[in-house]
């Protein structure tokens, strides 16, 4: 009988540390990819007098196979939390307490809540195809209006 609850608690204590690998490669992973998009936006923003960002995202679309509309967000994330390295802009992230960094948590709660209402003027220099006040932006960043 010893023997049968010695092999239950080994097993318990071999699942909780599992449970506590799984759970901290996870948080990795995540964060890892948040510095992923950002180390890409730095490439697009450094690179920007060299080569049109269009024509670079477009060439990066194929290459890394992801989306136009995930490459410009990871230009507007470094844009926004511009800095030399990845580890010294994490403070500046607003992660609200209990919530994990994640790239999903940066595009829809980050980004999302720095948008304007349709009505007001274009100020905060978004840099996306087209951004939420019905503007165009150029290969320079500039801010053109669309004829409607």
């Amino acid at each position: 009988m010893n023997n049968k609850l010695d092999r239950l608690d080994t097993l318990n204590s071999l699942i909780d540390e599992a449970i506590v690998i799984q759970a901290t490669h996870r948080g990795n992973i995540k964060r890892e990819l948040v510095e992923l998009h950002w180390t890409i936006g730095q490439l697009i923003e450094v690179n920007k007098e060299t080569i049109t960002t269009t024509v670079f995202i477009g060439a990066l679309m194929k290459a890394l196979g992801c989306s136009d509309r995930d490459l410009y967000r990871s230009l507007e994330f470094y844009l926004m939390f511009k800095g030399n390295d990845f580890e010294s802009i994490l403070t500046k992230i607003p992660t609200p307490e209990g919530r994990n960094l994640s790239w999903t948590f940066i595009v829809n709660d980050v980004l999302e809540t720095t948008k304007k209402k349709e009505d007001e003027p274009c100020q905060h220099n978004k840099i996306l195809p087209k951004c939420t006040c019905g503007r165009v932006m150029t290969d320079t960043y500039k801010i053109v209006k669309i004829k409607k």
